[in-house]
């Protein structure tokens, strides 16, 4: 079956974009899949708003897009229309009319028009999809995606982008500058939604004929995981698109800002100044005045004027009039402003406080003779300059010299008598318009785009000194600063223009969104591909397991039934040799003619060479199982040379071979290792020395790297050596550099395989270096730690000096030549005992409460085994020793014993001292 033959066979029933399988499936539900369209619209188009990219209203990616496709192609015609409509009407209200709150006519009618342009968008696309796309394509074939791509992400995203450009652009809300630019994002946001979502929403409603649920898991998965990355990095980039923009803001907000405080600062200097004339002064005219302001006011445009006041009385106010009559002014009086803004003369009063001198003259002409104190926001302004002794600048007022309703500032400056402080000699005071003060400020601001209010903010008011508008961008800050002048508080906002420069785009952060969107879109098809792919690799492969299963079921019994036999060999050649050695220790124990000795003892050395075969098997299987473990005990190599002396030092001389062992000063008396191992790796390189060597000499070395930790032990022999081209078998596993060897020379050839797996098992190798017809020679070098001397158990004690001297052993064995030979064993270190045949009967006899020290335990009986019956006799006496005897000496065996709780195990054959040393280690733990 091909790859596309599931899809095939659906497509007998279902149109191409599955319309009847996902709602049409026999739920007649329409009011529920409209709500569902709408709602799913909806919620992808606020995912796209979080998307726009600043100061555009178009999103980099509008995944709506892809659902309103999506929903005319799945959902029956007017339920699509209904749904759609009604979730794109209330996504772009949602943003046109922020979030509901105005529901002005520009606001609703922008916000229906983009909600019928998405939708007629969407019913577009789903025509171009079904007129030009093939019915049986897949999201998995590249040239199905290329032609949606081209046909219908490309034509039929124009729709939407255009209808809301063209909205957008007529109501105000984007400039023609930025036209092009948001037309492109739009669109472009529109492909990419429409590319992403909507073959992931194909994708995940088709039936498990077309892509099963594994491959959309794989799919989906990894693409939301990307889609999430890329969102992360976009929200980034972005943020730091907006810094930029802001801390350019921010620093031509802090230029303005600082030049209104500078034009401030230097308006109170200049004021200071016409005090120092008047406090330094007897008299100044109104020519000396003038001459100096006309100096002082040079090429400013802050001062509208500047004047002199000073408090009179009614007799200062007559003199001051026949002051300027004299001088040619007989139309100078006080005046007062009246309410409609007229001038009048001052009625008579108690004080005054007039504008005696003014500058410039022309155009403050209403100003000349004014009686301050009159309003009572001046008057106020005056006398808290007077008490305070500092500047006081009044609220914004409307000038008497000034047309229309501009507002300004006068700033009163109260001068004092330089000689008697306490004595006022009047106020300079400065008109400042707001307009002078801003100066080249506006000018600037406009320049670079900004805007700015200026509030009267003392004591919580907030006056308006000059206002601009708010602010249109809702996604920059407006910068407040906060200024005071005499002795009022000013606020100064600046906020970015309609025509506030953003810079360059930030196309970095349009990349980053619609080039990730584009990326995961071609994973999804990556991995529908290669998942379709992987989907047939397996239907191959699970007809291939299929006919492989018999067969590994047959490897398998045959590897069980290969495990079962070595575990029954073992227990039954171990059986009669115990039987066999037993004897031959028992009897060489009596009194023999040199002749019965001599053949006795080569009877027994047979029956360990016999042993030692078993015992490679058993190690063979172990090591190739994984089941062997490493003893970590004491390992004394002056006892192992002492063995390997008496083994084969009687071969040498029957052979005429020169044999000799060195055993080095450097080797410590104990070491910490598995020394039966070592043993048996020594014991197998004699073994085929004295196999293969007919005559010449037999050396073995034994020495110790003290500073590496390492034992080594070197083996030269005189015998036929190896060929070249047969080095590399002689350590496989029932390898040997000839098959004619096995005949000649006898042999498994697995002493050297085992060898060689015990050395690596403990950080060494052996190495090997052979010359035929000359001889070989093999190093074999292991990691073991030094050890400290402790104290070792006599071997064969006299009777009367026998630690067991009066002990009573329970003997359970079902072998009556195993029973003779073990009981002989105890009895010849002088310990009683009691046999039973079988776990059943010893643990009846236990039941009584005999008079029993030990327990020696077969594994292996009929009736009851020895693993129940050390449980049951465990309920009884917890606390009695039992040496298990088996005949299955696999670790796992040990391994059973214990865990059965049993305190230790001896393998069959027993050697009589190693069973005394177990046993008397054993009474020994439990007499502590």
């Amino acid at each position: 079956m091909s790859r596309n033959e599931p899809y095939q066979q659906a497509e007998q029933t279902l149109n191409p974009v599955y319309t009847d399988v996902v709602f049409a499936s026999g739920t007649d539900m329409p009011v529920i899949r409209i709500v569902v369209a709408a709602l799913a619209y909806f919620l992808m188009a606020r995912l796209g708003a979080t998307l726009a990219i600043p100061p555009d209203y178009a999103a980099a990616v509008w995944p709506a897009a892809g659902i309103a496709l999506g929903a005319f192609l799945l959902l029956p015609r007017i339920e699509a229309w209904l749904g759609v409509a009604a979730g794109a009407v209330l996504a772009n209200l949602y943003t046109t009319t922020a979030t509901f709150s105005d529901l002005a006519l520009l606001s609703v009618t922008s916000g229906l028009a983009m909600g019928a342009g998405a939708t007629v968008q969407g019913a577009f696309g789903a025509w171009l999809y079904r007129t030009y796309l093939s019915t049986d394509g897949r999201w998995d074939e590249i040239h199905h995606l290329f032609r949606f791509c081209a046909i219908v992400v490309v034509l039929g995203s124009v729709v939407s982008t255009t209808v809301g450009n063209l909205t957008l652009f007529v109501n105000g809300f984007i400039v023609t500058d930025r036209l092009l630019f948001n037309w492109i994002t739009w669109w472009a946001g529109d492909a990419i939604g429409t590319l992403l979502v909507a073959p992931v929403l194909l994708v995940l409603v088709a039936p498990v004929a077309v892509y099963s649920v594994s491959r959309k898991l794989k799919a989906m998965i990894p693409l939301v995981v990307i889609l999430a990355a890329v969102l992360a990095l976009f929200h980034k980039s972005v943020s730091f698109h907006r810094d930029q923009i802001i801390n350019d803001l921010r620093s031509s907000a802090d230029q303005l800002a600082q030049t209104v405080e500078a034009r401030l600062t230097i308006s109170e200097n200049k004021l200071l100044s016409y005090a120092a004339l008047f406090s330094a002064s007897e008299f100044v005219s109104p020519e000396e005045f003038a001459q100096f302001s006309e100096r002082v006011m040079v090429s400013d445009d802050a001062f509208f004027g500047v004047g002199w006041t000073e408090p009179l009385d009614q007799e200062g106010r007559l003199r001051w009039e026949a002051f300027y009559h004299e001088r040619g002014r007989e139309d100078f009086t006080l005046t007062e402003l009246t309410p409609d803004g007229k001038l009048i003369p001052a009625p008579v009063r108690d004080s005054y406080h007039p504008v005696l001198y003014i500058y410039p003259f022309g155009p403050n002409r209403k100003a000349f003779g004014l009686n301050l104190s009159a309003n009572p926001q001046r008057k106020a302004a005056l006398m808290q300059a007077e008490s305070e002794k500092r500047p006081v600048s009044t609220a914004p007022i409307i000038l008497a010299q000034e047309a229309g309703r501009k507002r300004a500032i006068i700033l009163y400056m109260p001068v004092f008598d330089l000689e008697n402080e306490e004595t006022l000699l009047g106020f300079a005071s400065g008109v400042l318009k707001v307009q002078g003060i801003l100066g080249e400020s506006v000018f600037q601001s406009r320049r670079v785009g900004l805007k700015f209010n200026l509030y009267d903010v003392t004591g919580g008011t907030r006056l308006p000194i000059y206002e601009e508008g708010e602010s249109v961008h809702a996604s920059l800050p407006m910068f407040a600063y906060d200024e005071s002048f005499g002795t009022r508080q000013y606020r100064l906002e600046i906020f970015p223009a309609d025509n506030f420069s953003y810079g360059r785009n930030d196309w970095t952060s349009y990349v980053i969104l619609s080039g990730g969107f584009v990326i995961a879109t071609l994973f999804l098809v990556f991995v529908l591909t290669t998942t379709g792919q992987i989907e047939t690799v397996q239907r191959q492969v699970a007809l291939r397991t299929r006919e492989l299963s018999d067969a590994v079921s047959r490897a398998n019994a045959a590897n069980d039934a290969k495990s079962a036999f070595l575990a029954n060999m073992s227990h039954e050649l171990r059986t009669p040799l115990n039987a066999i050695n037993g004897f031959l220790k028992l009897v060489l124990d009596t009194s023999l003619t040199p002749t019965q000795k001599d053949y006795l003892l080569k009877a027994d050395l047979a029956s360990v060479t016999l042993l030692g075969l078993i015992n490679q098997t058993l190690n063979y299987a172990r090591i190739e199982s994984g089941n062997m473990e490493l003893e970590v005990s004491e390992v004394r190599m002056r006892r192992v040379v002492r063995k390997m002396e008496a083994l084969f030092g009687h071969v040498a001389d029957e052979s005429g071979l020169e044999f000799d062992i060195t055993l080095s000063r450097d080797v410590p008396d104990v070491l910490i290792g598995d020394e039966l191992r070592i043993e048996q790796i020594v014991l197998n390189l004699l073994s085929n020395a004295f196999k293969f060597t007919r005559e010449g000499s037999i050396h073995l070395t034994v020495s110790y790297n003290s500073a590496e930790e390492k034992l080594q032990v070197r083996l030269q022999d005189t015998g036929v050596g190896i060929p070249a081209d047969k080095m590399q078998h002689i350590f496989a596993a029932f390898g040997q550099a000839d098959a004619s060897i096995s005949r000649r020379y006898g042999g498994t050839g697995l002493g050297l395989s085992i060898s060689r797996r015990m050395a690596q098992m403990m950080g060494g190798d052996i190495l090997v270096r052979s010359t035929e017809g000359e001889g070989s020679e093999f190093f074999v070098f292991m990691y073991l730690k030094e050890g400290e001397e402790a104290p070792q158990p006599p071997i064969n004690p006299a009777l009367g000096d026998s630690p067991l001297a009066g002990k009573c052993a329970l003997i359970v064995e079902d072998v009556q030549v195993n029973q003779l030979i073990v009981q002989e064993f105890m009895h010849k270190y002088g310990v009683s005992s009691v046999i039973a045949e079988n776990g059943q009967v010893a643990l009846e006899l236990m039941s009584k409460s005999p008079a029993v020290d030990f327990i020696l335990m077969d594994v292996q009986m009929p009736v009851m085994d020895g693993y129940t019956a050390t449980r049951e006799i465990r309920k009884l006496l917890p606390d009695i020793p039992i040496i298990g005897m088996t005949a299955n000496a696999m670790d796992d065996d040990k391994k059973a014993c214990l865990e059965a709780g049993m305190n230790d195990h001896i393998a069959k054959p027993i050697d009589p001292d190693t069973l005394l040393q177990r046993i008397e280690a054993t009474l020994a733990t439990h007499e502590m």
